[in-house]
């Protein structure tokens, strides 16, 4: 058997096992014209009449690496000719978004990326779009989110599916990727970027990995692979539960929120009533972007407390009202409150009347620390703040990030050891 027969296999596999193909498909490749996303054009269109699709291409050049970015179109375009393929290929100031956004290289990318491919797919019709992930990018996604800290989520790695993306080559090696392109002479290019160590994922790839393999197992990879799958099946299981959990509790449904009994969903076991909460801010919300484990932790202390509470998270609030819990999109109106709080540091703080939760830590430089609410963060500096002659109107001075619309004024009352807290938002 040759060694592309592997791949082919291999991907043939993983179509049949997480159901990713039917008969008279659409599919719009992502072809970068690295060797993965060649690999995969390439296996895709020797299988196309067996599998019974219709293959399209697009390629997206991120305008970062200037004529190595514009030969990779060029390369992607002559295989698309070769193949008798339609492809789209646009070029986008990644850049210049990146700077506008004051997002990471990473994440500007991903963003623009997955907004090219959505709106292409749309264009053409094409019911399922095929990127090039490997198992190899499962276990790399694996350990990078450990070092970030993650749940059995983030161990779950990449998705084989996820609405209409696929990855039909999530069960291949990077190996078989290799082999695949040299035996049919593809000469796919190679992004010289992947080769900066500032990048996280290029420092697991070329660092830490290579370094677990050397000193702790050989076969760390397929560790990670089997952890992955084992994960990713638990999760499926924890978060059909919790769906059939919150429907149960579910007393209310319109279409800026979901009514629920707080009782009931306090009293489910932690693993699901986490799941739950995060399912009705995704219902009501639409996705979970900037929501992150302290809003999903905060809601249950809160319904811990037995008592009525205000909770203002990313998007979206958490309201208790007897024994009703209330999630949904639109402020309600209020009379303006005033308030005075000691903040918890390091800690949390709940400000019902700002629909707040505030996270207080030290921070790296003498006399300072970290506020942070949602995704707003200001380190301040403490030695202006303690012992104003003032204290009453005393400034909060420091590197406000992102909006400092949410960091305002505070009072600290003569002889007070923590930060005080007044009419945040």
């Amino acid at each position: 058997m040759s060694k592309d027969i592997n791949l082919i296999t291999k991907m043939k596999a993983a179509i049949r096992r997480f159901n990713m193909l039917q008969p008279k498909d659409t599919v719009l490749a992502g072809v970068s014209g690295g060797p993965d996303s060649v690999a995969l054009l390439h296996a895709l269109w020797q299988c196309r009449d067996e599998l019974d699709i219709t293959l399209r291409i697009a390629h997206l050049n991120h305008s970062f690496r200037g004529e190595e970015s514009d030969r990779d179109a060029e390369y992607v375009q002559i295989l698309a000719d070769r193949m008798h393929i339609s492809a789209t290929i646009e070029k986008i100031d990644v850049p210049q978004i990146r700077r506008t956004l004051r997002l990471s290289a990473e994440e500007a990318a991903r963003i623009v990326r997955h907004e090219f491919l959505d709106r292409t797919a749309d264009r053409i019709h094409a019911n399922k779009i095929a990127l090039a992930h490997t198992a190899d990018d499962v276990a790399e996604t694996v350990l990078l989110n450990l070092t970030r800290g993650t749940g059995i989520d983030g161990l779950s790695g990449i998705p084989p599916v996820r609405e209409r993306i696929i990855r039909p080559l999530i069960q291949a090696r990077r190996t078989d990727v290799e082999h695949y392109v040299s035996e049919h002479h593809l000469s796919p290019r190679i992004d010289s970027t992947n080769l900066i160590p500032e990048y996280r994922r290029n420092r697991v790839r070329l660092e830490l990995l290579p370094l677990l393999r050397k000193d702790f197992n050989p076969d760390i990879d397929a560790a990670f692979i089997r952890l992955a799958e084992l994960a990713r099946e638990d999760s499926a299981y924890l978060n059909t539960e919790a769906e059939n959990s919150l429907k149960k509790i579910t007393v209310e449904r319109k279409t800026d929120g979901l009514t629920l009994e707080a009782d009931k969903l306090g009293a489910l076991p932690p693993a699901i009533a986490r799941r739950a909460v995060r399912e009705a801010i995704r219902q009501v919300r639409g996705e979970l972007t900037d929501i992150g484990f302290i809003h999903i932790t905060e809601v249950l202390r809160l319904l811990g407390c037995g008592g009525d509470f205000r909770l203002d998270m990313p998007g979206v609030h958490a309201e208790r009202a007897g024994r009703l819990l209330a999630v949904y999109t639109k402020l309600k109106e209020r009379a303006h409150a005033e308030y005075n709080y000691t903040l918890s540091v390091p800690g949390s703080t709940n400000i019902p009347e700002a629909d707040a939760v505030i996270v207080a830590e030290t921070a790296g430089g003498p006399g300072e620390f970290i506020l942070k609410r949602g995704g707003l963060e200001a380190v301040l500096d403490t030695q202006k703040i303690f012992g104003s002659r003032r204290p009453d109107k005393a400034a909060w001075h420091g590197r406000l990030k992102k909006d400092s619309r949410y960091f305002c004024r505070q009072k600290n009352p003569a002889g007070s050891q923590k930060p005080h807290t007044n009419n945040y938002g």
